[in-house]
């Protein structure tokens, strides 16, 4: 009889321990496919952001005469500063909530500091460059909309100042927070148009410098951003003949 009970202890084990090993193997095949499944989600999202910095990039591009020769990091003549208005970008694009929640009134934000040539947009092909440090993205939050074009734009303009990351979001910063925004712009209640010329204008006044310093990118009638020249030294300068600014009367949407 004794024997017959420890015999059936061990089997009894045997079967809770069978059990276990099934749910086990259960469990892990449905962890592993939600981790598949938000990896994809990750990877679609990554996919669309990318995307949407590029169609930012090119919006602007019209606009800017390409110098025929290739940049080599920190061969360049001046940094061209381009603000986004988020109001027209967000209308068409899926920028980020940072960017483009109802609610966050944002206007005038930070899309990128870009080295350029005299002669017009030099040859900049993306670098795949080691990602910016957690503390220099914090640190450009203050004036990009998110981290994902944080990165994007270091890969793809920031390698070429010949700057380190840290240095280079240092003098983005600098050269944004020189600048004075022009009220009338930014204080708007409703839907209105300006004219192209009228917007480089408002900030040269609120500057105390030439409208020359300033350029305008459109698309469709639309303000894409205002394109402010700096010299290496980050003061204000004249855009050259190859920086190629709108005409006529551009849509600002009223910030959100």
């Amino acid at each position: 009889m004794k024997h017959l009970i420890v015999r059936l202890l061990l089997i009894a084990s045997l079967v809770v321990t069978g059990c276990n090993s099934r749910r086990e193997a259960r469990d892990e095949r449905r962890s592993s496919n939600h981790e598949d499944r938000r990896e994809s989600r990750r990877t679609s999202e990554n996919e669309s952001r990318s995307a949407d910095y590029e169609r930012r990039d090119s919006d602007s591009e019209p606009h800017r005469r390409r110098d025929s020769g290739a940049t080599t990091p920190g061969n360049f003549d001046f940094y061209l500063l381009a603000l986004s208005w988020a109001p027209n970008f967000c209308a068409s694009h899926s920028g980020p909530a940072t960017e483009c929640a109802p609610g966050r009134h944002t206007g005038f934000i930070v899309h990128g500091l870009w080295p350029q040539g005299e002669r017009g947009r030099l040859d900049q092909p993306c670098q795949h460059a080691s990602p910016v440090a957690a503390d220099v993205v914090r640190y450009a939050l203050n004036f990009y909309p998110d981290a994902g074009l944080v990165q994007h734009e270091w890969q793809c303009h920031g390698v070429y100042s010949g700057l380190s990351a840290r240095d280079y979001f240092a003098t983005v910063g600098k050269a944004f927070q020189s600048l004075r925004l022009p009220s009338e712009l930014t204080t708007l209640s409703s839907d209105r148009s300006f004219d192209a010329t009228a917007i480089s204008e408002s900030f040269a006044k609120a500057n105390a410098v030439s409208s020359a310093d300033f350029a305008t990118s459109c698309h469709d009638g639309e303000l894409v951003s205002v394109e402010v020249c700096f010299a290496r030294d980050l003061a204000l300068r004249s855009c050259p003949s190859s920086q190629r600014s709108c005409r006529g009367s551009l849509l600002l949407r009223t910030p959100r």
